[in-house]
């Protein structure tokens, strides 16, 4: 049996939950109503490392053996996240700034509309979402959200953030028509960006539309061979490894050992079903495939109807367009 508890949000009388801004960090915590007229800080320390007290118009963070610090309410998912994960508080103050005594992360958090139904993991432990606020819906209504999110007194008020099916898409609030879709991988660029101006949302549509106008058409290669790590092709359902190698790239295989730890892998799964390749390989460079035949072996070739796919667990490879776009 786990000795996990959740660390306490003690709530007194006078504040009303409903004038505070959820928070993604809220489902690792436990609010408790308490009576401000007896309550005591430091008796309540005695039985636990840290708890957090909502005032009014700011919360306090209490740490055993440490000074009370205050925070604005804007910043509480950001405070939240560091106490959740054990980070010093004290430590991240260098990203704050103080007025009026109060403590404030120095950005406004960005809204994000999440639908209930929709697993929130990816969203409570990234660190793009730290400095966020949330609302939670059953039923998408874009002009809704827009007017929600221009009535927040601490947040940003211009763009909005739509989660919903592991997809996030950005708002213009004056007009939601101007919106931008995209996935996980892109969200840290993205989110950090529109969070400067709603016109970085019309950036991204024009670049979008700019790459998509510019990528080559597809077309197949009739010569095209997969082969294995000695030049053999490779034979109708054999399962190998990929390794990506570079122009120039030497072949003593401790040398590529070093450089792929180094690289922190060109090759990675991503939840089990899929595979990605990094974007980090330079345009000038030619990256390409090779299977390596291996007891171990990840990735199969199938051939339907004279084209070669490459499957793992009876699942296809495929190229993911946020990589393809190169972002």
């Amino acid at each position: 049996m786990s000795d996990y508890t959740k660390t306490k949000i003690c709530v007194p009388e006078y504040v009303n939950l409903e004038d505070v801004d959820k928070c993604f960090r809220d489902s690792d915590y436990e609010f408790v109503d308490i009576d401000s007229s007896t309550f005591d800080p430091a008796s309540e320390l005695e039985g636990c490392e840290k708890f957090v007290l909502f005032e009014k118009d700011h919360f306090v963070v209490h740490i055993k053996d440490k000074l009370p610090l205050k925070f604005h309410y804007q910043s509480r998912n950001m405070v939240m996240s560091y106490m959740g994960y054990g980070s010093d508080i004290e430590f991240n103050l260098r990203d704050f700034v103080e007025k009026d005594g109060v403590k404030v992360f120095k950005e406004l958090p960005i809204l994000y509309f999440v639908r209930k139904s929709d697993d929130i993991t990816e969203l409570f432990s990234n660190g793009t979402e730290y400095n966020t606020i949330v609302e939670y819906y059953d039923k998408e209504d874009l002009a809704e959200f827009a007017r929600i999110t221009k009535a927040k007194k601490n947040a940003v008020n211009h763009t909005f953030v739509v989660y919903k099916d592991d997809k996030y898409t950005c708002h213009d609030t004056d007009d939601t028509t101007i919106s931008y879709a995209f996935s996980a991988w892109l969200k840290s660029r993205i989110i950090g960006s529109i969070r400067e101006g709603k016109a970085n949302i019309q950036t991204y549509i024009d670049e979008e539309k700019h790459l998509a106008e510019k990528r080559p058409k597809r077309k197949r290669d009739p010569n095209f061979r997969l082969v294995d790590h000695q030049g053999e092709e490779v034979k109708e359902g054999e399962g190998f490894f990929l390794k990506i190698l570079r122009k120039g790239e030497p072949d003593d295989e401790e040398e590529e050992e070093e450089e792929e730890e180094e690289d922190n892998n060109d090759l990675s799964f991503f939840f089990g079903d899929a595979v990605y390749v990094a974007d980090h390989i330079e345009d000038d460079e030619e990256p390409f495939l090779r299977g390596i035949v291996d007891a171990y072996s990840s990735f199969q070739a199938t051939t339907i109807d004279g084209v070669t796919y490459l499957t793992h667990d009876g699942l296809f490879l495929y190229t993911d367009e946020d990589h393809e776009h190169g972002h």
